[in-house]
């Protein structure tokens, strides 16, 4: 796996040019996985062309937390620690909604170039991959016992982050 500069933002492409699939970034044993103080067992849950995300376990509890790391190529290393302390702040903001994931630290390492914005970890599926496990068993939706339930949370959830002023563009 290697970035490509396309457009004026840094592309993860495979060996053969194409985006690589999920699976691929998971088992590729070349990928460099950072090497963070205090955090161990690193595993890819996502990426982007600004950051990376980790689950992983904090050496001082043995607790799995999630680790979004700042990709520091395209913008100054100040510019993108205003972004991460801005979420990290927002997220403090909605420390009394349950169900918003909880920053925990934010780590700043200017001499390696290194933010880490620190997170609980929330074991689970996302909605996506529920409903394609679903229709792999011959089903194209969720039941009605279920989704009822799961709207409402939702729904609460987003008209309680509202409450605080706050848009979320991307729900996952």
């Amino acid at each position: 796996l290697r970035f490509r500069l396309q457009d004026g933002t840094f592309e993860l492409m495979s060996e053969n040019g194409e985006t690589p699939s999920q699976k691929e970034l998971q088992t590729d044993e070349e990928m460099e996985l950072p090497d963070i103080a205090g955090f161990r067992d690193l595993s890819l849950i996502s990426l982007g062309t600004e950051r990376l995300v980790y689950k992983a376990t904090r050496e001082s509890d043995g607790k799995h937390v999630v680790l979004k790391i700042a990709i520091l190529r395209l913008k100054s290393f100040h510019s993108i620690l205003r972004v991460f302390a801005e979420e990290f702040r927002i997220l403090e903001q909605l420390n009394k909604i349950r169900s918003v994931i909880r920053p925990l630290e934010l780590i700043q390492d200017e001499e390696k170039g290194r933010i880490v914005l620190v997170m609980e970890y929330f074991d689970g599926i996302t909605l996506n991959q529920y409903l394609s496990s679903q229709k792999a068993s011959g089903s194209n939706s969720m039941p009605i016992d279920m989704f009822l339930p799961f709207a409402t949370q939702l729904c609460s959830t987003l008209a309680a982050i509202h409450e605080q002023s706050i848009i979320h563009k991307d729900i996952t």
